[in-house]
């Protein structure tokens, strides 16, 4: 992997792509360097390829810390081309649950991250559709929305002129959380 990342750091992709592609045939679920050779891909013209190899990445990632750095990888590809918004409403559509499917706290992390991603990149309104999609998920249980109302008071927070939304959704978000009374 030195041998590519000092090869990538020289220029000289074709190089970095023959040696990760060996390194790789002896570690075919290794997805850092799966991440990397889509990036190598890309850098050369080779779009069509990183983005198959980013698909066939996304099945190997088991644990949330390989989801994010996939997401990571892929979103700043989706950068490259320009195709944000499109990734982020692909991604959201693969995480929202079928019918006969529920959420579960995987689902639901994975979705947050993509508002993350999205509201890092300041795309607040793809962000706040992510949430209040799944808001709108009647099957959705009440720890799982109240997470994903916070969210959606700090997504209108961080927008200028929406103070009274702000007020509202706060006001709903007390009386939601409030012990009811006996």
């Amino acid at each position: 992997m030195e041998v590519v990342q000092f090869l990538m750091a020289q220029k000289q992709w074709s190089q970095a792509k023959v040696a990760l592609e060996g390194w790789l045939k002896k570690r075919p679920a290794e997805l850092d360097g799966r991440l990397l050779l889509a990036r190598i891909l890309a850098l050369t013209g080779r779009a069509s390829e990183a983005a198959t190899l980013m698909e066939e990445s996304r099945a190997i990632c088991d644990t949330d810390a390989r989801y994010a750095a996939w997401l990571n990888a892929a979103f700043d590809l989706a950068t490259e081309t320009e195709k944000e918004s499109e990734f982020i409403k692909i991604e959201q559509l693969r995480l929202m649950p079928k019918t006969g499917e529920s959420w579960d706290a995987i689902r639901l992390g994975r979705l947050l991250a993509i508002a993350d991603i999205a509201g890092n990149a300041q795309l607040d309104a793809e962000a706040e559709e992510i949430v209040v999609s799944a808001l709108r998920d009647a099957t959705l249980g009440p720890e799982m929305r109240m997470e994903l109302e916070l969210r959606q008071l700090d997504l209108i927070q961080r927008q200028k002129g929406r103070e009274k939304e702000l007020e509202t959704q706060l006001k709903s978000c007390l009386l939601y959380t409030s012990p009811s009374p006996r």
